[in-house]
């Protein structure tokens, strides 16, 4: 195409040249295959996390299991026993593993995970150690720094946490039902805001220096996770209706909505670059999806847990990006996890 585009240009016919050519993406969008199978969970896996090494991750499951795993070579470096578990998140402390989980109890358990050769887990220390700590079950967790966690929770409510002393710095409230998920940009340069989403079909902009809402949208349908943009301008949002959602946090506006064929939404990543836009289904299917550019569109429907013989263990309950942006992680009922990188193709 580009050599007969050449040809023409040369000869004065610029117009017929570009009217003749079809819109296409700048660069097509890498295609994902499995890189690796991480078996041993014997039961439900209910969430997963990335170390910000892009190496390890830690899984847990409906029997209490929660386990590091080196996720380059299929190995468990580390078991505890914790039940109700439905939200984890890893602190970026360079010195240990600590770990941060979170669910149907209400509390949030703080565990030094180290490898073995460092001794066994310590034990856990509960959050809130003194005064008032959420009275539902606990969403998401999400660490800002080794002494910053923020949580979200059933009662409507996001708090920030001070992870030395176990009390709460802030209270953030404006949702009127379940919070459901939290994200924060992947830039460090786009300041100390992040987005909240929940059942009562909203997306919220918080800004932790002053606790208060920056933007709100609506999404018309309750919400069952969000993910920022890489710089903080846009977030997505994946509906339990099962439309997906772009709004633009400048104009505050929908940029872009699609409605999927498969059930309803459990995760959405943006790749590192933001040029993606990637998603997790009820159903088994992974998405992947370009919302920006000419041809926005699904571009790969991914059966990544469609193998499972009963329906409910197709359902994908974690879905994350690396921190490295290299590698997304998928677990699902059916008690596998997978590790999916990209795979050049020509398009």
């Amino acid at each position: 195409m580009c050599k007969s585009i050449t040809n023409t240009l040369e000869h004065g016919n610029a117009y017929m040249a570009w009217s003749s050519v079809k819109l296409v993406s700048v660069w097509p969008i890498d295609k994902l295959r499995v890189r690796r199978v991480l078996l041993g969970h014997t039961r439900k896996i209910t969430c997963i996390t990335w170390h910000p090494d892009s190496r390890c991750l830690v899984a847990v499951d409906q029997s209490g299991n929660v386990v590091l795993w080196d996720a380059m070579k299929k190995m468990k470096l580390q078991f505890m026993s914790k039940q109700l578990v439905m939200a984890a998140a890893i602190s970026p402390d360079p010195d240990k593993i600590l770990v941060a989980l979170g669910g149907l109890d209400n509390v949030i358990s703080l565990c030094d995970m180290s490898p073995p050769e460092f001794g066994p887990p310590s034990v856990p220390k509960e959050l809130p150690s003194t005064g008032e700590g959420h009275d539902s079950s606990i969403t998401s967790l999400r660490f800002t720094s080794m002494d910053t966690l923020v949580s979200a929770s059933g009662d409507g409510e996001i708090r920030v946490w001070d992870v030395q002393t176990g009390c709460t710095r802030q209270v953030l409230a404006g949702h009127t039902r379940d919070v459901t998920s939290l994200s924060f940009p992947r830039d460090a340069a786009s300041g100390p805001v992040f987005a909240s989403c929940s059942l009562d079909g909203s997306v919220r902009i918080w800004d932790m220096r002053s606790g208060a809402t920056t933007a709100s949208f609506d999404a018309a349908a309750e919400i069952n996770v969000c993910c920022m943009f890489p710089n903080g301008t846009a977030v997505a949002a994946g509906c339990a209706d099962r439309s997906i959602k772009v709004f633009d946090v400048r104009s505050q506006q929908c940029v872009w909505q699609v409605q999927s064929d498969k059930q309803s939404c459990t995760g959405i990543e943006f790749s590192a670059s933001g040029r993606g836009l990637y998603t997790s289904h009820e159903s088994g299917f992974l998405g992947c999806w370009e919302a920006f550019g000419p041809n926005t569109g699904c571009k790969q429907w991914i059966p990544a847990h469609t193998s499972a013989q009963s329906e409910k263990d197709k359902h994908i309950s974690g879905f994350s990006l690396s921190p490295d942006g290299t590698a997304f992680a998928t677990c699902s009922y059916d008690s596998v996890i997978k590790i999916w990188g990209a795979q050049q193709v020509a398009q």
